[in-house]
């Protein structure tokens, strides 16, 4: 009676697994209206790019060399927008199988907990939710890592997948190999032939690709920060409860402590997880996309904490069920917050609505924030720089001029800028005033509004600005709006 009870109730585990997990996959497409499209901005460039994929980036910082991987916009280039929904989503659900199956090959429990953390992870609701080059990345690193595990001839695939990696996405292709590497050296010592054809396919497919858009491109190297540094920023990457766009729930960090903590008599046998943790949460602070490999580790982690308070023996019984309590309603509450937040994230209706009215205006180039770049070219305008950063031509002279730009008050030091970039359009949203901006009328917002030469705005709606220079911004610079 009591095995039937226990696989009844396993039964019953796995039923609501595959519901949350489907769930946790269809966020976007549950809550977020269709005005909307996509969230976020890496997502209209990858379909931008899918549309038309090419060495040659006509839109991109006024005109560039196509500097980034182009594995995923070449995988969607069939059917652009039906890939674009579809893909994250079937990445998703073949991440979520792989992961299990690897849990279960190296026999680590709780899978099944383990699995709903994950779940619940502010980076897998984020990673699989849009469409991004790590979630395709992320799915072939963990096919790569599980294929490689194998015992048979099918492990042999295993580099050819892995040298694939650099092709979608080069921070995670990077850290599969060293968390391979760490697998190798500390588990399974008798795979280091594979590991070395592995990393020689690796260094072959990275190496010919990079090499070739080095040449081609240029190496620049954005000197300014993507993100925030020190150690708040740091935490603030970290935590998506403090504001990371793809961050690790604190609550399940905390119960991942607890994890490492109950494991910690055996750490000689779990240094792949010790140092793989270390060297994600180091290599995290700097770029953070290596949250979403960290996510895995804390999954697991968390769920052998979370076992391990249920199953000690505390003199107060009900006070352990409380701190069990309070720690699942936190997992919980974090998810719900975080996918409320990306649920209405940018862009808004206003912003969607503004690309499509900068699509309808004569070709020119367009200066905005850096972040706005993506949906700029989205609408089929030149953008002065956006956040494909890396390699990109005069990163930081433009950056530079960018920041003078949005500061100055003084119309000749701005008409030195606007015709340095042959600018014809300046686009502003709600989201640029409250970050770049303390007044209304503090630097460009001030020439925009008193200018005679700046003040033609040609779009105003939900605000969204979009501003035309006129021909006396350029009189005798020797260009000419075109």
């Amino acid at each position: 009676m009591k095995a039937k009870r226990q696989k009844y109730t396993s039964s019953f585990a796995s039923i609501l697994l595959a519901i949350g997990c489907v769930f946790s996959l269809l966020i976007i497409f549950l809550f977020r209206s269709a005005e909307k499209l996509l969230p976020g901005r890496e997502s209209y460039f990858l379909l931008r790019i899918a549309e038309n994929p090419a060495f040659i980036d006509a839109l991109s910082f006024g005109g560039r060399f196509t500097a980034y991987p182009l594995g995923l916009p070449y995988l969607l280039n069939l059917l652009p927008w039906a890939l674009a929904i579809a893909m994250p989503f079937v990445f998703g659900i073949l991440s979520i199988i792989l992961f299990f199956l690897l849990l279960r090959d190296f026999n680590v429990k709780p899978r099944k907990t383990a699995l709903a953390i994950l779940l619940l992870s502010p980076s897998f609701i984020y990673l699989f939710n849009t469409l991004n080059t790590a979630s395709a990345a992320l799915f072939l690193a963990l096919l790569g890592f599980w294929l490689f595990a194998r015992k048979g001839g099918i492990r042999v695939l295993s580099p050819l997948v892995i040298a694939l990696i650099p092709l979608f996405d080069l921070t995670i292709a990077l850290l599969s190999m060293l968390l391979l590497l760490f697998y190798v050296f500390f588990k399974d010592k008798e795979s280091k032939k594979l590991y070395f054809a592995a990393l020689a396919l690796f260094l072959a497919s990275a190496g010919i690709y990079y090499s070739y858009i080095i040449k081609n491109a240029g190496f620049s190297w954005p000197m300014f920060n993507l993100w925030e540094t020190g150690f708040n920023g740091a935490l603030r990457s970290l935590l998506s409860d403090l504001g990371a766009p793809y961050g690790i729930g604190l609550f399940s960090l905390i119960l991942a402590v607890f994890g490492i903590i109950a494991v910690w008599d055996a750490k000689y046998e779990n240094k792949f997880a010790f140092f793989s943790i270390a060297a994600l949460l180091v290599t995290s602070m700097f770029f953070p996309k290596a949250l979403f490999m960290l996510s895995l580790f804390v999954a697991v982690f968390a769920a052998i904490g979370f076992m391990d308070i249920l199953n000690s023996r505390w003199e107060n019984r009900l006070f352990q069920r409380f701190v069990l309590l309070i720690m699942v309603c936190g997992i919980i509450f974090s998810a719900l917050s975080f996918a409320q937040v990306f649920v209405n994230s940018e862009p808004d209706e206003g912003i969607v609505k503004g690309i499509g009215a900068l699509s309808e205006l004569p070709n020119g180039v367009v200066f905005s924030e850096y972040t706005r770049g993506h949906w700029i070219s989205f609408a089929g305008k030149p953008n002065v720089m956006d956040e494909n950063a890396y390699l990109a031509p005069d990163v930081n002279e433009r950056f530079e001029d960018s920041q003078m730009l949005f500061k100055t008050r003084d119309i000749e030091e701005a008409g030195k800028i606007i015709k340095k970039y042959n600018i014809k359009y300046i686009w502003i949203d709600a989201g640029m005033k409250r970050k770049l901006w303390k007044e209304d009328e503090d630097g460009l917002l001030f020439l925009l509004k008193y200018n005679p030469d700046l003040k033609n705005k040609v779009y105003d709606v939900d605000g969204v600005e979009i501003w035309e220079i006129s021909e006396g911004a350029y009189a005798g610079s020797g260009y000419e709006i075109r």
